[in-house]
């Protein structure tokens, strides 16, 4: 489909949440309509027992949601309690080994000994990693359980620093709005955000697009980096698709129109001289658009000088054919304008040529037409 993936927009969690917030339920991944529909009743079914346990008191209302995710993993509140007093010893370690900690290496609070001992106690029950998760925390808040949640039950981090991901969709959306073709590297993340450069991408850069080569094609492109696993991400602010290249072994380089859809890609080792006969045809393409925009608003000279400078690069078969079909159709516009602005021998003259040479079998057609009428006009003066 021109390039593109089906948009599924990457991993997802829903949470069925009280009216203040707090997590009743979770589930990952897409899943199917019935499986959502189920998890859903699932959760408004317990927080109506819930409220019926007691509709004011908190801690009566996540015993009884506790309990409800115990009984989906066949176990009751006094063994899970038995469990977690016996991983206490093991957390309190833990949580004491992050507080001592330098805290700038971490960005929150770690959670407290008896939450470390009840999310571990938890994972060992088996069955259900939702059900797990939320035994350990009934009734949280969103904003504590959320990452949990995203994190255990897709195997994806939760990015919180999306200055990649919005360099990259502004810089998606500059291009759009100029008519500059882009080149997007997407590449394996490192460091605590996913989001710098891996060995073979810093390679990449150097070598190849820092190449003189390169460089001097590049100055017509958009260059867009974006670590694989935030492209989901990209996806939902731009509507960018998600290309199926991105599986490949990183760094990947993928070559799009202004719009998004894809004219190229390449991964694995590349010279400078291919990825720069690579990067020429999206240039190409980009400017028979200016030019076919010129001749909508009328500017037919401006036109047919940029589809001229075309014609004479090297460049595809596809693209100078093309390039000479356009040619002819914006010189049949020139033929109709000067006819109706009564410049009936220029317009003969330009016609008259096109009738005969022409390898658009239309322009030909209209042109042999028009040359006939004007004939026709000038022999009855």
């Amino acid at each position: 489909m021109n390039g593109r993936l089906q948009k599924n927009g990457g991993n997802v969690a829903s949470y069925f949440c009280t009216a203040d917030s707090r997590v009743v339920h979770a589930i990952a991944k897409p899943v199917s309509a019935d499986k959502l529909l189920q998890a859903a009743v699932w959760a408004v079914e317990t927080h109506r027992g819930a409220l019926l346990a007691d509709s004011q008191d908190l801690l009566i209302q996540r015993d009884f949601v506790q309990q409800a995710h115990l009984a989906k993993l066949d176990t009751t509140r006094e063994s899970f309690r038995w469990k977690i007093d016996e991983e206490m010893p093991a957390a309190t370690k833990t949580y004491d080994k992050k507080m001592k900690d330098d805290k700038t290496r971490w960005k929150e609070s770690p959670g407290s000994a008896f939450l470390i001992a009840s999310r571990r106690a938890a994972q060992k029950l088996g069955g259900n990693r939702a059900h797990q998760i939320m035994a350990a925390q009934p009734l949280a808040k969103l904003s504590e359980v959320y990452k949990e949640v995203f994190e255990k039950l897709t195997d994806e981090r939760v990015i919180n620093n999306r200055g990649v991901i919005f360099t990259a969709a502004r810089a998606l959306e500059a291009a759009r709005e100029s008519g500059m073709p882009v080149l997007l590297v997407l590449y394996d993340g490192k460091g605590d955000d996913k989001d710098e450069w891996d060995s073979k991408t810093k390679d990449m850069v150097k070598d190849v697009l820092g190449s003189p080569r390169v460089v001097s094609v590049l100055r017509n492109y958009a260059k867009v980096y974006v670590p694989k696993r935030q492209i989901a991400a990209l996806s939902n602010l731009t509507d960018m698709p998600l290309y199926e290249e991105a599986r490949n072994s990183t760094p990947v380089l993928i070559i799009t129109d202004p719009a998004g859809t894809k004219t190229g890609s390449m991964h694995g080792t590349i010279s400078p001289d291919q990825l720069a006969i690579q990067l020429w045809p999206a240039i190409h393409m980009t400017t028979l658009a200016h030019a076919q925009k010129l001749a909508e608003v009328g500017e037919l000279t401006p036109a047919l000088k940029v589809l001229q400078t075309v014609r004479t690069v090297p460049t595809s078969a596809e693209i100078h054919k093309r390039t000479l079909l356009m040619i002819d159709q914006v010189k049949l516009m020139v033929g109709e304008k000067w006819l109706a602005e009564g410049r009936h021998e220029s317009a003969l003259k330009i016609l008259a040529k096109l009738s005969r040479l022409s390898g658009d079998e239309d322009v030909r057609r209209i042109s042999a037409d028009l040359v006939v009428r004007i004939r026709t006009e000038n022999a009855g003066q």
